[in-house]
């Protein structure tokens, strides 16, 4: 009995340990946390996620991008949120992902939010204290814990 106390206790501050390296690597924004992060929400996550972003009563969006070097097509599963003349994507990662990058590089991008899909420009990063009411309560809670501090802000093109 003693040492399955000691095996469930090891492997519960291992957890812990895990999240505490977790957290503090995210609102530190420290490269091999968010790269590890990034890497698995690429590679597991996104593909599940796309099967039903962008539609109605989905969490995330889809935000369409063209690379910046290699001219390919790409869709991004975010967490869009409408405001009156665009969008707001909160920048969790930080300013170093691809999708970020080739948005600010062509300057224009798709969104695809509760079936509809528009044409956005005008991309440029802000404080999320600026956009900070645009996000669901629960984001706004969870991007404090992780220290998010920018937000891309995205215009709806004219038609």
């Amino acid at each position: 009995m003693t040492i399955l106390v000691s095996i469930v206790g090891t492997i519960l501050v291992g957890v812990a340990a895990l999240g505490a390296l977790f957290i503090g690597g995210m609102r530190a924004k420290w490269p091999p946390v968010i790269d590890t992060v990034r890497r698995i929400s690429f590679r597991f996550l996104n593909p599940r996620q796309l099967r039903t972003a962008g539609q109605p009563g989905a969490y995330a969006g889809i935000l369409r991008h063209t690379g910046r070097t290699s001219g390919t097509a790409y869709e991004t599963p975010l967490g869009i949120e409408p405001t009156d003349d665009g969008f707001v994507i909160a920048l969790v990662y930080g300013d170093r992902t691809q999708w970020l990058i080739n948005v600010l590089a062509a300057g224009t991008a798709e969104v695809v939010v509760e079936g509809g899909t528009y044409r956005v420009d005008r991309p440029a990063v802000v404080p999320m204290s600026e956009v900070a009411e645009c996000f669901p309560v629960s984001d706004r809670r969870l991007s404090g814990v992780i220290a998010v501090k920018n937000a891309l802000r995205l215009y709806r093109s004219e038609p």
